[in-house]
């Protein structure tokens, strides 16, 4: 419980800090890009709703099973490098400092 509070903060200060640097491999861009390709792919023809569904059920689940993949795997190690792993995917799936630059652009008068 300590340390995925620890992995959250580390996760929550460097999306503070440093945000989503632009040209760094990102697990988002990875993910919008296998939406892109299954769309490309299912989204022609009949039955699209389903095809659509079923390609994001199936992206749901082998995301989640890789993360608990690596978590099982990563708890052979060191806690210390648990807590870098998830505090650096935390940091991924956060994006405040980039939401709020963005909306303070539509704020300005």
């Amino acid at each position: 419980m300590v340390l995925s509070l620890a992995a959250l903060f580390i996760g929550y200060a460097l999306d503070l800090f440093i945000g989503d640097p632009d040209h760094w491999p990102h697990p988002i861009r990875v993910f919008g890009n296998a939406i892109y390709a299954g769309e490309k792919r299912f989204n022609t023809g009949n039955h699209r709703f389903w095809k659509g569904l079923g390609m994001s059920l199936f992206l749901g689940l082998l995301v989640f099973a890789f993360f608990t993949c690596i978590n099982h795997l990563l708890q052979l190690l060191p806690q210390s490098i648990w807590l870098i792993f998830n505090g650096i995917m935390v940091w991924y799936g956060l994006a405040n400092h980039n939401l709020i630059s963005e909306g303070k652009t539509f704020l300005k008068p």
